[in-house]
């Protein structure tokens, strides 16, 4: 079983947001859909929901969604 992430993408240089990692798609599709409800046309983000195996995958499929190249982590 594939879980399902719900994130928010970012618009400008700000990191990705990983709002939850759930199990079922019914639940995960739910939350997206709430979550994206909260938005607004001036927001910098849009939300999506990744299926993905793991969650370094996850973060991937995420940041190759985002417009600007994704700012590095603090070590």
């Amino acid at each position: 079983m594939v879980p399902y992430y719900v994130y928010a993408i970012h618009t400008d240089r700000t990191n990705n947001r990983l709002y939850k990692k759930l199990d079922d798609f019914i639940e995960a599709n739910k939350f997206e859909r709430g979550t994206s409800d909260h938005c607004f046309p001036h927001d910098n983000y849009f939300v999506r929901l990744i299926n993905a195996r793991d969650d370094k995958e996850a973060e991937l499929k995420a940041d190759a969604l985002r417009p600007y190249p994704r700012l590095s982590k603090p070590q």
